[in-house]
């Protein structure tokens, strides 16, 4: 999809917004996933019955329309909750499980089915109030369960063990195709084994610890080829879809709307038998880095796509919305992962196996010391190779180890579908820090050949380090210099501002600012020894649109002297663009006037969600004993 360049000021300008003196900001976003603005076009609410037969359709933005409301949300798994109240009754009567989709003029926006119709009460009390869930919800808290074949005899030749059952073996069983043996006799028998020999009735594998059994019983299942072995994400939804489909027959798999995860790989077999289809979209999401999102879309069809990367829509205070109650989060944290997964078929004892463990490297620990250490236990009730645990836990950390803004929109004017993916918002201006560099590595930095510098991590003022700058009579006219990866913007520049802790006083320290050809010198006088101080510099008059190098020049120096640097910013007035994911929309539709709530981004784990995860280890416990049994 091409890019198409586009420009806003760095904040808004109209009833609720303010005119900046600055320059306007340019930002991208992917042309063809911008939706047309919905104009005139007419609003449906269309019923059918659970078998898809159209029952009847009402306008939602007509003159003398029965509909109240209609209320309903979408977001990262597809359609969510749905409600419609109506002011008088339907011509035919809606039954549980009948579905409902919205559209607009013919762009779907919704699709579910009844879970909760009109009650007698409320009739009586002329009030036509129906609830219903996305299509999803059909699956929702359900297990995989994965056809069992049962087991008449088992003979052993060799290494060679051979399951015989009274089913015909599927078609397109295939060699290295792996199944998992259950409930047999002898422990032994009980784990994963790859396909050797395959007959109408029976499957052959390579067990050296296989022996023949001295009554039949137990079962076998037979993993899905993309479980097997590696394989693609994408593959291991469809197979999971093909068997919600088998499961749920109202539910609808479409080929074309499953896009193929390139480079997304799991990293050995997965046993999705007997877990929650909820549970096995969350690994593959997490597997994926977060750049895939699934579930049942706004069509009643289930979905696998990857997640634009740009920005899909710019906001603007002042346009768009009042405040977007940008807001940033810490409850998220976690920068110590630990993976852990259930226990083998065939080894003693229920629960879990610690697998693996991820922590920040590349990095420095830098979450760990900016935030303090924060773990988090990723537990798996699916069996996953060592490999895809280990992906699982290091993109956990990824995602969790710094906080994540939200921000909640309401009341947004009705004209789009708003599609998952990134959006700028563009809050009302304000004055606002921007780090120009931590002082945590000599990455960037270069310094005159009588000066020393190095990195101390424990003499600082924040993150996991700072910068230690030794310098001499022999260190003038010399100088420590940094040279930024790209270009700082100065717009709306006012200060810029340093923490320095020295051993001497003095005026021995020139700040330089430069953007490669013009250079700006600051004079920084030392009036504070042996303990940190804040050095704040205006530079509102600086005539520099940018930055490229921050440069501390050293003169007038008679002895040795040793001081630290830590945490250059800039601090500036306007309106920062905040880069944030979709979370949920919620459309309301009345008879005559309609608008639009958005939720962004992740306000982190809160009590309550955590005291559900440990509900869930308890269902997940139970699970794994029960896969052992």
């Amino acid at each position: 999809m091409p890019f198409v360049t586009k420009y806003t000021t760095t904040f808004g300008i109209g009833q609720f917004g303010a005119r900046a003196n600055t320059r306007p900001y340019p930002y991208s976003v992917f042309e063809e996933t911008q939706q047309d603005v919905i104009s005139n076009d007419v609003i449906d609410i269309d019923f059918y019955t659970k078998n898809d037969i159209p029952l009847f359709s009402l306008a939602a933005n007509v003159k003398d329309t029965i509909l109240s409301n209609a209320k309903f949300t979408n977001d990262f798994r597809g359609c969510a909750e749905c409600e419609i109240n109506l002011n008088s009754p339907p011509l035919v009567d809606i039954q549980y499980g009948a579905k409902v989709k919205i559209r607009v003029g013919r762009l779907y926006f919704y699709t579910g089915y009844l879970f909760k119709p009109q009650s007698e009460f409320n009739s009586k009390r002329n009030l036509f109030n129906y609830k219903f869930f996305g299509m999803r919800q059909r699956y929702a808290k359900q297990k995989i369960n994965l056809k069992k074949y049962n087991i008449t005899s088992i003979t052993k030749s060799g290494d060679q063990v051979t399951y015989n059952f009274s089913d015909i073996v599927p078609s397109d069983t295939f060699i290295n195709q792996r199944i998992g043996v259950r409930r047999c006799d002898n422990a032994n028998n009980n784990g994963y084994f790859l396909i050797t020999n395959i007959s109408s009735n029976s499957v052959t594998v390579t067990s050296f610890f296989g022996v023949a059994q001295g009554s039949a019983g137990g079962d076998v299942i037979i993993l899905p080829a993309s479980c097997s072995n590696t394989a693609n994400l994408s593959e291991v939804f469809k197979d999971v879809a093909k068997q919600a489909v088998i499961d749920f027959p109202e539910l609808a798999y479409n080929p074309t709307k499953i896009e193929f995860s390139t480079g997304k790989l799991t990293a050995g077999f997965f046993d999705i038998n007997g877990v929650d289809y909820d549970k096995i979209f969350e690994t593959l999401e997490i597997l994926s880095g977060n750049q895939y999102y699934m579930g049942i879309d706004q069509e009643g069809e289930f979905f696998f796509k990857k997640i634009p990367t740009g920005v899909l829509e710019v906001l603007n205070t002042g346009y768009d919305m009042v405040d977007p109650g940008l807001t940033l989060n810490y409850n998220n944290i976690a920068n110590l992962i630990t993976g852990e997964r259930t226990k083998a078929r065939g080894t003693s004892g229920n629960g879990f196996d610690v697998i693996g463990t991820a922590e920040p490297e590349s990095d420095a620990l830098l979450s760990q010391a900016k935030y303090g250490v924060y773990a988090k236990r990723v537990q798996l009730p699916a069996y996953l190779s060592d490999g895809s645990i280990q992906a699982v836990i290091d993109n956990v950390l990824a995602i969790n180890k710094e906080p994540r803004n939200s921000a909640k929109i309401p009341n947004l004017k009705f004209d789009r579908f708003y599609g998952i993916g990134n959006y700028s918002i563009c809050p009302l201006p304000d004055f606002y820090n921007t780090v120009v560099n931590e002082c945590e590595s000599l990455s960037g930095w270069t310094s005159g050949a009588n000066v020393n510098l190095s990195v101390n991590t424990d003499i600082l003022i924040t993150g996991n380090g700072s910068l230690e700058i030794s310098v001499s009579d022999l260190s003038n006219g010399e100088e420590s210099r940094l040279t930024l990866a790209n270009p700082f913007d100065l717009t709306g520049k006012q200060t810029i501002s340093f923490w320095i802790f020295s051993s001497k006083y003095g005026n021995f320290i020139t700040l330089e600012l430069s953007d490669g050809v013009n250079y700006y010198d600051y004079p920084v006088n030392v009036t504070t020894v042996n303990q940190f101080f804040l050095v704040t510099i205006d530079i509102s008059d600086i005539e520099l649109n940018e930055i490229t190098e921050v440069a501390f020049k050293f003169n007038s120096i008679v002895d040795a002297t040793l001081f630290y640097l830590d945490k250059i910013d800039i601090r500036k007035f306007g309106a920062i663009h905040t880069t944030v994911p979709l979370k949920k929309a919620t459309y309301d539709l009345q008879a005559h006037n309609s608008n639009i709530d958005l939720e962004f981004g992740d306000e982190g784990e809160s009590l309550s969600e955590y005291l559900q995860g440990i509900q869930a280890t308890i269902e997940t416990q139970k699970l794994a004993a029960v896969n052992r049994n």
